[in-house]
């Protein structure tokens, strides 16, 4: 035992600068792991936060024209709605949004919770169903200046006024958890 304190004693120094040496070494690996991850992180948070802001900015426009549309249905109930032309232009965008933004969901759905995910479908499925279907047109006729008719506007107006905004407002809290 009194070996060992004697070569302690002697060789203090040295064993100090060794474990120093080992000490400055190890915190410099791990500094380099831990700026990898955050570099890493901050990589895919930066990615992901483009990726809801395209998404957002879709979703706005889609907002945009299923607005438009609700215009339809509601002159359409007055008898002033939208041509055949007007009509399909506006069906068109909203189909084109929505498969736009399917996409983008689908391409990117590594970044998100499932939670996220179900919220769109839900939007994709509505859309759908109270969107495109009770806006199709019953008209057989092919005249551009006749006045289009939707298929059904009280389901249409009845979603549009109740079930997509709290849509909306459940996919916005969503994207605030991710930015």
């Amino acid at each position: 035992m009194m070996e060992i304190l004697d070569l302690l004693t002697e060789f203090w120094s040295q064993i100090t600068v060794l474990i120093i040496g080992i000490g400055y070494i190890l915190r410099t690996i791990f500094n380099f792991y831990l700026k990898r991850a955050e570099l890493k992180f901050a990589f895919i948070h930066k990615e992901r936060a483009e990726v809801i802001r395209e998404i957002h900015i879709d979703l706005t426009k889609l907002s945009r024209d299923i607005d438009f549309l609700a215009l339809g249905h509601t002159f359409a109930g007055l008898k002033a709605g939208p041509s055949i032309e007007e009509g399909r232009s506006i069906v068109g965008n909203v189909v084109d949004m929505k498969n736009k933004i399917k996409i983008k969901v689908e391409e990117n759905e590594i970044y998100f919770s499932d939670n996220f995910i179900s919220l769109f479908n839900q939007l994709f499925s509505k859309i759908d169903d109270n969107v495109i279907l009770t806006s199709l047109n019953n008209s057989i006729s092919n005249c551009d200046n006749e006045k289009y008719e939707f298929n059904n506007s009280g389901l249409f107006l009845s979603y549009y006024e109740t079930d997509f905004p709290k849509l909306k407002h459940k996919l916005k809290k969503e994207y605030r958890k991710y930015l």
